[in-house]
Order: structure tokens, then C-alpha cells, then sequence
């Protein structure tokens, strides 16, 4: 669960919040945290880059073969539970030793195709911000100067405030 888009919501920030690992798989297994993980897996409200559809999360590796090449929502289907629980249940399980892919972006390679070719366009990378809270610009000594009180210095510039 170690990834950024489970930034995007209230649950997981939660989660990623807990970083002894017995602690967060606690946290994982409890009703009232699964209730709330999945509203933010149904909602589609605010920006968001996931998609957050596990019909589309197919898992690569982990421990228990009969799960590998599957949705979590297969998986979840055929054990008569919803997705986001077959999701955490494999999480609590197999923690770090799960894998598992989904398209964040760039799925539909005919628009793809045309943006790509497009002589206009000059394609790149953008962060956007999602990963504010390790960015090295919110360092204060890196921060756009902050007006001083009358007659200080900056600690961080020669000049006055």
C-alpha cells in the first residue's frame, strides 16, 4: 500500500500514515476501516490520477498462486466479498510480498497516437505536486522569503526583510 495514490484519499493517507507494518495490518482488517476504504474506492468526487477500479488491478505476484493474473474484483467475486476487501485481505496477508499493475494513464492509444504525432505538442512530465509533503521546496530555508519584522535580518539571505 506504499504508493502515492493512496494520497488521493482519506483512507489511504490514514494507512500510509501507520508505518510499523503489524500496526497498519491491524488497522486494515478492521470493519469500520474497510467501510470507509471503500466509499473512497466508490467515489469518484475531486481530482483524482487512480481510476480506482480493482476490476482493472491485475496481480503480478504473491504468495498464494491461485490469486496471480487476476483482478482483485475476480478474486473478490469468486470469494463472495467486495473487490476492496479482496484487496485488503490480500494486502494483510502477503504485505510487501504482493504485486499488482493498473494503467494510471495513457490508456487509449488512438488519442495517444494523435497527441504524440501532433506537431504542436511537446510532450513531458509533469508531478504536479504529488508528492508535496517530501518536497525539498517546502524547506524553509528554501521558501519564498516571508516579510520580516521591522529591523531583522534573514537568516537565509543578506539582505533586510
Amino acid at each position: 500500500m506504499d504508493l502515492v495514490v493512496f494520497e488521493e484519499f482519506g483512507s489511504g493517507v490514514a494507512a500510509l500514515n501507520v508505518r510499523e507494518v503489524m500496526a497498519r495490518s491491524d488497522l486494515l482488517a478492521t470493519q469500520n476501516y474497510r467501510r470507509w476504504f471503500r466509499r473512497d474506492l466508490e467515489s469518484r468526487h475531486g481530482a483524482t490520477i487512480w481510476h480506482r477500479d480493482l476490476h482493472e488491478a491485475i496481480i503480478l505476484s504473491c504468495p498464494d498462486p491461485t490469486v496471480v493474473g487476476r483482478s482483485f474484483a475476480a478474486v473478490g467475486q469468486e470469494r463472495g466479498i467486495h473487490p476492496a476487501d479482496a484487496f485488503l485481505d490480500l494486502v494483510v496477508a502477503h504485505g510487501a510480498e504482493l504485486r499488482w499493475h493498473t494503467r494510471l494513464a495513457n490508456d487509449r492509444p488512438k488519442v495517444l497516437d494523435r497527441i504524440a504525432t501532433d506537431p504542436t505538442i511537446h510532450m513531458g512530465f509533469a508531478d504536479s505536486g504529488a508528492h508535496l509533503r517530501n518536497m525539498a521546496f517546502y524547506n524553509a530555508r528554501t521558501a519564498l522569503p516571508q516579510p520580516c519584522p521591522a529591523g531583522r535580518r534573514s537568516r537565509s539571505t543578506d539582505h533586510d526583510c
